[in-house]
């Protein structure tokens, strides 16, 4: 993914590519000519002369510095600032594409750390390195040939501890990686532990845990920071070693340079270029191996972009977007269902057809797999035996796209953002106002449609995010609705008025509830009792009153009859 946001931005990088030719040429040619106006000093001339070369060499310093210098430094952060966008985009993209089961997988914190530390990491470490070390190559070859031609010898003892410190620098690389590895894994779980921390801010408060909270903090906050500061050391001794190296290739050349002057075979100016060209690769020389390292730090961030990547491919390669049927009888079968969660079995043979716009109560106990019948109808898990399909196509050889216009799954949270009520109802979709307007008052949503909901919804209440909610599931208009325990966190009096609203909806309507209404209970077609991750058995509420011992038991606890 990062080599394909470099390639994206090519264009940029082409324009970029004469700046960076451009300053170590005029670099080459300022050491070269301050070389020979040395020798002319130092052999004697005419001081206006001097004078008036140095007047152009200055001229010159300050035309590359000032003004090439400028843009190509304007230029890199704003290429730098595209690759940021183009990569963010990118994760984002291959994260929404994963499927459920598999973004399952990754802890909430690995999410959010891939866009506020590792996007940082990736920024100072990659798409800025890749481009100084693509500047520094430049130069190396540019002023490296132009010192080579001036004096090989002294060019060829630069190259020689150059590759020495590279040698060097290469061969710590795993210990600089390992330590880089093992901050990211401590940042991941860090940012994690804050997630935690912040949602069960109640908790804390409710049972005056602050100190011990903050105790906890410290402890992750210590122990991340540590881990940075061993992965900057490791990557600073590295980088030292090689500094030490480039320091030391700049007085060979003086040392050699002034042996060649004593013996006659240069010129004091020359010693003095030489000692500018050096100085003009050390820093190049030196930057490159420190960039590399920085580069090969980050093999941990790409690994998970990749995971993305990767994920997201799978869901793509897993759905074989057949072209649907336009399905007339859209009945909901289930066929010999069953559904294994590590060693215990969830479901069990599951077999029943829901058919179009009746309406469903289901009851049993927690664990009874009530829910995750119709999470794997969403196919938010995949390894599942048997069959479901909807109008006899199967729902395994559906797209999300195609199974999202047929499925609208309510569950107990209601996820809102921090937009107005009315973009919550629509979720950013151009919506018929007519067909907006319907669903409003269908839901009964008396929020005012303008008003701005703050995080998480804090300033609306749990009835007005679920009136928010079923007014979004009337707008998307899916012949089955699936309410999974959506009344449970609910007064009595709104959730009687939410499952009424569900019973008079023209979709087929799956009621999962344990806080069902006794008053609207004969409303539903029929009454499916589970336990175990089976059907234990079905009917209307008079049917399996008068012949179902475990519905008579739940109803009389429902009425307060039980003995």
């Amino acid at each position: 993914m990062l080599m394909r946001c470099l390639f994206k931005r090519k264009k940029l990088l082409f324009i970029l590519l004469p700046l960076l030719i451009i300053r170590p040429i005029l670099s080459s040619w300022i050491g070269i000519r301050v070389g020979e106006f040395f020798d002319l000093a130092i052999y004697g001339t005419n001081y206006k002369k001097v004078i008036l070369g140095f007047i152009v060499i200055f001229v010159l310093w300050v035309t590359n510095y000032s003004i090439v210098f400028y843009w190509t430094k304007l230029l890199k952060a704003f290429i730098v600032t595209r690759f940021r966008r183009d990569s963010k985009h990118d994760m984002f993209n291959n994260v929404m594409n994963v499927n459920a089961d598999d973004f399952n997988t990754m802890e909430p914190g690995d999410y959010i750390a891939a866009f506020s530390n590792d996007i940082t990491i990736l920024e100072d470490r990659y798409f800025k390195s890749v481009l100084e070390l693509f500047e520094y190559i430049i130069t190396i070859i540019i002023v490296g040939g132009v010192f080579f031609s001036l004096d090989p010898l002294l060019a060829g003892t630069v190259a020689t501890f150059g590759i020495i410190g590279a040698a060097i620098s290469i061969a710590l690389a795993k210990y600089t990686r390992k330590m880089n590895d093992r901050f990211i894994k401590s940042f991941y779980a860090f940012t994690q532990g804050i997630k935690e921390l912040f949602s069960s801010f109640r908790t804390i408060k409710n049972y005056n845990i602050t100190n011990q909270i903050q105790n906890r903090f410290d402890q992750m906050n210590d122990e991340t920071e540590n881990k940075k500061y061993q992965a900057d050391f490791a990557l600073e001794f590295v980088n030292s070693i090689s500094a030490a190296f480039s320091g030391f290739l700049m007085f060979s050349v003086i040392g050699i340079g002034l042996i060649k002057v004593m013996r006659g075979d240069i010129t004091m100016g020359i010693v003095i270029t030489a000692y500018n060209f050096s100085s003009d690769l050390s820093t190049p020389l030196q930057n490159c191996l420190h960039k590399m390292n920085e580069i090969r730090s980050v093999k941990t961030i790409t690994e998970k972009i990749n995971t993305f990547r990767e994920l997201a491919q799978k869901s793509a390669e897993d759905v074989e977007c057949d072209e649907v049927k336009n399905i007339e009888t859209c009945n909901l079968e289930y066929n010999g269902v069953s559904f294994t969660i590590g060693e215990k079995k969830v479901l069990s043979d599951f077999s029943f057809v829901f058919e179009e716009g009746k309406k469903y109560l289901i009851i049993g106990k927690n664990g009874a797999g009530k829910s995750t019948l119709f999470k794997l109808l969403k196919r938010m898990y995949g390894n599942y035996t048997g069959a479901i399909s909807i109008g006899g196509f199967d729902i395994s050889r559906m797209s999300y796209d195609t199974l999202g216009g047929y499925i609208s799954y309510l569950n107990e949270d209601v996820n809102v953002y921090s937009a107005s009520v009315k973009e919550n109802i629509t979720l950013f979709r151009d919506v018929n106002e007519e067909i907006l307007d319907k669903a409003i008052t269908t839901a009964h949503v008396e929020v005012e449609l303008d008003r701005q909901i703050r995080d998480n919804g804090s300033n609306i209440s749990s009835g007005e995010k679920r009136r928010i909610e079923i007014a979004r599931t009337l707008v998307q208009n899916t012949p089955i609705i699936v309410f999974d325990e959506a009344i449970s966190t609910l007064d009595i009096e709104t959730a009687y008025e939410i499952e009424q609203l569900a019973l008079s909806l023209d979709s087929m309507v799956i009621f999962i509830s344990h806080n069902f209404s006794g008053k609207l209970v004969d409303k539903y077609d029929e009454i499916l009792l589970l336990g175990d991750g089976m059907l234990l058995g079905h009917g209307s509420h008079e049917e399996l009153l008068s012949s179902n011992p475990y519905y008579q038991h739940i109803w009389e606890i429902k009425n307060g009859t039980i003995n």
